[in-house]
């Protein structure tokens, strides 16, 4: 009985470290979004930060060439990148980290939407 109280309480607190690991790692994310004028689609989005926007000062220019989650148009519908056209303004959420490359990409982008 004391080995079979042993190997639970054992048990117990190695699926509470496995879970707390777990959370930590996927945890609460911080995301960013920002809008910005589309340049370019030829398969890779070419977006120019509007003015005033905190991506502006890391670069001019973001190619995007995936989207983890959704991309969807002005109604909320999903859209593919590809129907994204030229001059549309889209509100682009990411994860905050820029890759130093010409032009600048983000680690993760996680949704696209067209605003205008």
């Amino acid at each position: 009985m004391k080995i079979r109280t042993f190997v639970s309480v054992v048990v117990l607190c190695m699926m509470t470290m496995v879970g707390v690991t777990c959370w930590c790692l996927m945890g609460d994310q911080d995301t960013f979004a920002f809008k910005g004028r589309v340049l370019q689609n030829d398969g890779i989005l070419l977006i120019e930060p509007h003015l005033g926007e905190e991506e502006r000062l890391s670069a001019g220019q973001f190619a995007i060439t995936e989207v983890e989650g959704y991309v969807l148009n002005q109604d909320g519908s999903p859209i593919s990148f590809a129907q994204i056209e030229e001059g549309a303004v889209l509100q682009i959420t990411h994860s905050g980290q820029v890759l130093e490359t010409y032009p600048a990409q983000f680690d993760r982008v996680y949704t696209i939407r067209v605003v205008e």
